[in-house]
């Protein structure tokens, strides 16, 4: 589940957000309430927590309907009623120890009142999402219990010391099959629902650049040297053109004119004033990673910029686009001045220009300062950070080796929902990464692929998209995703497959794994016959199969993106039952449908195609509208016992029709027969006439499992 709280300490309300209880799912009031009332001041504290008193009446605004969940996004509020912000006048500016005061004060500029969204007043939005997953894990079989196995009595506690004691916390019936390896493990997720705080964890999510100006320190300006394409581009166009007088940088710092720095920190200037004035689109053009996108895809303007750029590097006798223009080489050339493996130039130096000359070999020599000494090995550097990193991966405090996941390869890469076109969506798309940044499922990164260098595409290594969310298109400068006016479910950008070769289910490593049906928001996943098989109509290709499965290294279950993404909803009533009954003509012997979308089709004969099915997903008929091919009083038995919601069949028995009537299940045959006969045509069918004198449809279920 996502949530969000909201509201403030002294506010008139409080709440939160739900995203992802599914629908259908109960919610007992009485119940939330009293869990809700256990976190209320004065219930069992010992007389040492807030004297203030609110009754904390939870108010569904939305989401939930006479008690049960409709699978759109819970909005819940608690009204303040014990306000008392004059309590805080002499707060308002002396943070109080032990509270987020400092913080707020850094962030916000002021310190609120109560401690505003950073008080322990906000927990009781979060208990509300609590007692609802609580609720919900109880219905599974999975129950969380607590208590104290150490502590000390009021009467134990010293002056001026903390109270002390151990909680612990412990779930029962949790199945397998659920968390990953490495850092988004159980465990850390767990760790971060115990221990993190809310609203005091803001973090930057600029990591690339983070990383990029430490890497910079490290081991000075190598971004510009060895990863920029479009100085390698240049570095290639120089040395071609001028192979003799080419110079390879030695040191890190070459000699700059005044002409050249005044350039350089004008144009910087210059980006700067235009971002913030115009936002990123207006600088992309100078951006060499955008140069390179634009370029590619044929537009004009970024084919225009890139000539200038070679005819720069043709001319010159170095990167003049780089070392003059590009306001990321003076970021990294500032930054890479305090490099810690860069080559030094002592006082001494008289401006040869000796260590930019062509040298001959490999380039493992180490080049000679000018005020003396050798300087620290880049390579070296890098391969002992390379060979730590290997061995950290394989090993696990010299345990057990560990499997790390690998993204799958995929022929076509998948773009962010309402991308639309490919080459649409690659003209409009400057690569500011503002959806990377501000993706809340985490599933978007920056694409490697020559032809979309530096634009978003989806993996769900560390996420997946979520099926309610537009994010990505609204924080879009160039409207790049516009096509996001469709509902998100409706948006298809790919399908998920199942690699058979790695299911653990079918490998026999885990026979009861259920890690991709449970998590898969669209309900599109179902075990059929022991395996998971996919419903390409329901399925919006979110990743959420792939990113929980718990094979490895590669998961069984991979999202095939689409060259153009697909708008699909669910189809009309008539419509709906012109494709069952056509699947039905074309030798299937069940076809099944929910919310007006085909989930699942089976093929054989008799009964042991349903038989089957509900034997290995209990819930695959509850709520459905099924249509058969032959439904007698042991088919309709079946229906029954699964909650089926309406029956259709091209031959249906008059004792079928009357028994799911009887159970409130609408029932329609195109052709009635008195009783369903053999395939011989010589008399009654035997499952038929195994239950032929039986009513009750659970004990007729219960012989038709044993003539399975």
């Amino acid at each position: 589940m996502k949530i969000r709280i909201f509201g403030e300490s002294h506010a008139p309300e409080i709440g939160v957000e739900i995203e992802g209880v599914p629908k259908g799912t109960a919610i007992d009031g009485a119940e939330l309430q009293a869990f809700l009332d256990r976190r209320a001041p004065g219930n069992g504290q010992g007389g040492m927590s807030t004297p203030r008193k609110e009754p904390d009446r939870v108010e569904f605004e939305s989401g939930v309907s006479d008690g049960v969940a409709t699978g759109e996004k819970i909005r819940a509020v608690i009204g303040n009623t014990n306000t008392r912000p004059q309590d805080y006048a002499n707060v308002q500016t002396v943070p109080r120890p032990g509270h987020a005061d400092y913080a707020s004060w850094l962030q916000c500029g002021k310190i609120p009142t109560g401690g505003g969204k950073w008080s322990g007043r906000m927990t009781a939005p979060l208990c509300i999402a609590g007692g609802i997953a609580l609720q919900m894990l109880k219905r599974k079989g999975v129950t969380i219990s607590s208590s104290v196995t150490r502590g000390r009595g009021n009467d134990e506690i010293p002056d001026g010391d903390s109270v002390g004691g151990i909680v612990e916390v412990v779930a029962t019936g949790f199945p397998a099959g659920h968390g990953d390896v490495g850092t988004d493990g159980l465990e850390s997720k767990l760790a971060a629902a115990f221990f993190g705080i809310p609203y005091c964890k803001y973090a930057v999510k600029a990591q690339g650049m983070i990383w990029g100006l430490i890497a910079t320190i490290v081991f000075g300006r190598f971004f510009c040297d060895a990863i920029c394409p479009l100085g390698i581009i240049q570095s290639f166009v120089n040395w071609a053109i001028h192979p003799k007088g080419h110079a390879r940088r030695v040191c890190t710092r070459l000699p700059e004119t005044k002409a050249q720095r005044i350039c350089r920190w004008s144009i910087l200037g210059l980006a700067i004033a235009l971002a913030a004035i115009w936002g990123l689109g207006a600088v992309s053009m100078i951006l060499p990673i955008s140069i390179i996108g634009k370029a590619i895809v044929g537009w004009w303007p970024g084919v225009m910029v890139l000539l200038i750029v070679l005819i720069l590097a043709a001319i010159g006798k170095g990167r003049i686009w780089c070392n003059w223009i590009c306001p990321f080489g003076t970021i990294y050339n500032v930054v890479g001045k305090v490099s810690i493996c860069r080559n030094r130039i002592g006082a001494g130096c008289g401006n040869c220009k000796r260590c930019f000359e062509k040298r001959e070999g490999d380039g493992e020599k180490k080049s000679e300062e000018s005020g003396g000494g050798e300087g620290t090995s880049r390579r070296a550097v890098l391969k002992g950070m390379a060979a730590l990193a290997v061995a950290d991966k394989f090993t696990d405090g010299g345990y057990a080796p560990i499997v790390f996941p690998e993204i799958p390869e995929r022929e076509c890469s998948i773009l962010p929902p309402g991308a639309g076109d490919r080459r649409r969506f690659s003209l409009k798309c400057v690569g500011c990464q503002l959806c990377i940044a501000n993706c809340p499922g985490e599933c978007l990164t920056q694409s490697v692929k020559f032809s979309s260098l530096g634009q978003p595409e989806m993996v769900f290594d560390k996420g997946y998209c979520l099926s309610e969310c537009k994010r990505c298109a609204e924080v879009c400068p160039e409207l790049a995703l516009g096509d996001m006016e469709a509902e998100r479910k409706d948006i298809h950008v790919g399908v998920a497959e199942l690699q058979e070769g790695r299911c653990l289910r079918m490998t026999g490593v885990e026979k009861q794994c259920m890690a991709c049906v449970r998590k898969c928001p669209m309900k599109a996943i179902h075990i059929i016959k022991g395996v998971p098989v996919v419903d390409e109509v329901s399925c919006i290709g979110c990743g959420a199969c792939e990113h929980v499965c718990p094979a490895r290294p590669m998961p069984a279950m991979v999202v095939k993106g689409y060259d153009t993404q697909k708008i699909i909803k669910p189809i009309g009533v008539e419509d709906l039952m012109g494709e069952m009954r056509h699947l039905i003509r074309e030798g299937y012997a069940a076809v099944v449908a929910k919310d007006r979308v085909i989930i699942a089709k089976y093929k054989g004969s008799g009964l042991k195609p349903i038989l089957d099915a509900i034997g290995e997903d209990e819930q695959i008929f509850k709520g459905a509208i099924v249509f058969d091919r032959i439904v007698g009083r042991a088919a309709a038995a079946v229906y029954i016992v699964g909650g089926a919601k309406e029956v259709y069949a091209e031959v249906m028995s008059i004792g079928a029709k009357k028994l799911l009537e009887k159970n409130k299940i609408m029932a329609t045959g195109e052709q009635e027969v008195e009783e369903i006969i053999n395939r011989e045509k010589t008399g009654m069918c035997p499952l038929e006439n195994s239950v032929k004198n039986e009513s009750e449809p659970q004990k007729m279920y219960e012989i038709l499992k044993g003539r399975k």
